[in-house]
C-alpha cells in the first residue's frame, strides 16, 4: 500500500461495543474495510468514546480511533478536518448525522470529496411546513453543504428523506 493511499472515514455516533444494531453497523464497517483494502483504500472508524477495542472490528483491517465526529462544535470540525488532511480521507461516512451541514464544506476544503449519511433513525416525525419546508428544500440542493449520498435504514426512512428534502 502506498504512503498516500486514500482513506474512508466511518464516523460512528455511538461508543464502541454498545451492542444490538450497532454491532451490525460495526461489522459492516469491517467488511467494507476488508474489501477496500484490496483497492489500496484504508478505513478508519471514529467513535466518540472508545473504551475497549470494538469486538465487531476484530479480525478486520479497520482501524478504530476515538474522535468527536459530531461536527457540532468548532473543535470537532477542526479535529475531523485535521484527520481528513493527515490521513488523505476522500470519503466520510456518517451514521445518523444531518444530511445538510455547513461543516461538510469545510471537510471538502480539507480534502474529502464525498459525504455519505446513513439515516438509522426511524419513527414518525412532523413534516416541515411553510418557510421551514422551503428552507430545507433549498438547503438540500446547495452544493458543498449537502451529503452526496443518503442511505435509509428502511423504505420508510428513505421515503421520508426524499419527501422532506
Amino acid at each position: 500500500m502506498s504512503d498516500r493511499s486514500e482513506t474512508l472515514l466511518c464516523v460512528a455516533n455511538f461508543g464502541s461495543n454498545v451492542g444490538y444494531a450497532w454491532d451490525r453497523i460495526e461489522r459492516v464497517f469491517g467488511v467494507i474495510a476488508d474489501h477496500l483494502l484490496d483497492h489500496d483504500i484504508k478505513t478508519i472508524v471514529a467513535y466518540p468514546r472508545l473504551g475497549t477495542p470494538p469486538r465487531a472490528l476484530e479480525g478486520t483491517c479497520a482501524r478504530a480511533i476515538e474522535l468527536d465526529g459530531s461536527l457540532t462544535s468548532p473543535a470537532s470540525v477542526r479535529a475531523v478536518s485535521a484527520l481528513v488532511r493527515r490521513e488523505n480521507v476522500r470519503t466520510v461516512y456518517f451514521t445518523d448525522r444531518p444530511v445538510v451541514s455547513p461543516a461538510y464544506a469545510l471537510l471538502r476544503r480539507a480534502g474529502a470529496r464525498r459525504m455519505v449519511v446513513y439515516d438509522h433513525t426511524s419513527g414518525a416525525r412532523t413534516p416541515p411546513q411553510g418557510p421551514k419546508r422551503l428552507m430545507k428544500w433549498i438547503l438540500a440542493r446547495t452544493p458543498l453543504v449537502v451529503a452526496d449520498t443518503v442511505i435509509g435504514v428502511s423504505d420508510y426512512v428513505a421515503k421520508r428523506q426524499v419527501e422532506w428534502a
